[in-house]
């Protein structure tokens, strides 16, 4: 537990309060801060991503397992101000949708996980991330030591 609750607090997600409580910050895991990456999301992600665009280009048209998607909105010409209205905008609507698809999914899971009547279990979900150019331009430059 004392881990996990300093990765949390790393990662900005919990602060410890005065009274020694921890308070979320996030209601969802930021995996990133200015000077590290947790890596086991991002992995957990990228496996993800690459064993699902892999199962959608080799699949048979008659194929008889369940349709695997892959979709995506961009636009590439927001302004500064319109692309952090669209940050908004998304993470607003992205957790409420992620907290509905979380709530049926565990209507749904199995209570009984050990009953063979119910045949293997799988694993299902949804990734969502977003996407931003000119990051790099953004960040200013560190001078060199030499």
């Amino acid at each position: 537990p004392q881990t996990a609750l300093s990765v949390l607090t790393h990662f900005r997600n919990v602060r410890k309060t005065n009274s020694g409580q921890y308070k979320l910050l996030s209601p969802f895991f930021l995996t990133c801060s200015a000077k590290s990456l947790a890596f086991e999301p991002m992995a957990y992600f990228l496996s993800d991503a690459s064993y699902t665009l892999g199962r959608i280009l080799k699949r048979k048209e008659q194929s008889r397992s369940a349709e695997l998607f892959w979709r995506k909105a961009e636009n590439a010409n927001l302004s500064e101000a319109g692309a952090k209205k669209f940050f908004a905008f998304s993470k607003e609507r992205t957790l409420a949708f992620v907290k509905e698809i979380d709530e049926w999914l565990e209507a749904h899971s199995r209570r009984d996980a050990t009953s063979s009547k119910q045949g293997k279990s799988r694993r299902v979900g949804l990734g969502v991330f977003s996407i931003l150019s000119g990051l790099e331009e953004l960040q200013p430059k560190k001078s060199r030591a030499r």
